[in-house]
């Protein structure tokens, strides 16, 4: 068995033992730099194949049409769950009510420009919750059922409130 002197990694620099006289990266850069490699070699290829890629990606979602649906609308489910959470802090449940069930719950706009707001951002829908993600969850927002939510919009009152 031959055994290698330890050397630099070139991107890290951190010293570590290689299994070859090649090898220049330690096992953590070594992921990294073919991940980067992949990610050019098929840049690489959808410029210079634009056809094939794309006839080549209808087959792939055609044939695993269901499955990707499936996780698309998993991973948004998930996505609402973790915003509606961090709104409530903890369990997602309306502010005014106390309503629980996750199919009655939204976000709601606390000084109430919500139609605004979302014309700005342009993110309808579900995308709104990965804007809220994506901006490490501004303050301004809460948890309120859609009941709630909608009377305070018509009326400017919510009739849990009057009691």
């Amino acid at each position: 068995m031959i055994n290698f002197k330890p050397k630099p990694c070139k991107s890290c620099e951190v010293v570590f033992i290689p299994r070859g006289n090649n090898q220049k990266y330690c096992d953590a850069c070594a992921k990294e730099v073919k991940l980067i490699s992949n990610r050019r070699n098929e840049l690489k290829y959808r410029l210079n194949h634009p056809t094939e890629k794309r006839v080549r990606d209808s087959n792939y979602y055609q044939t695993h049409k269901e499955e990707k649906l499936a996780r698309g609308n998993e991973r948004r489910r998930l996505l609402r769950i973790k915003v509606l959470s961090h709104y409530a802090n903890g369990t997602p449940k309306c502010a005014c009510c106390g309503e629980s069930h996750i199919q009655f719950l939204g976000i709601d706009h606390i000084d109430g420009n919500g139609g605004k707001h979302k014309a700005t951002i342009k993110r309808p829908g579900n995308q709104f919750y990965s804007w809220l993600k994506k901006n490490n969850f501004p303050s301004g927002f809460r948890v309120l059922c859609h009941n709630c939510n909608l009377s305070l919009g018509f009326y400017g009152f919510c009739p849990h409130q009057q009691r």
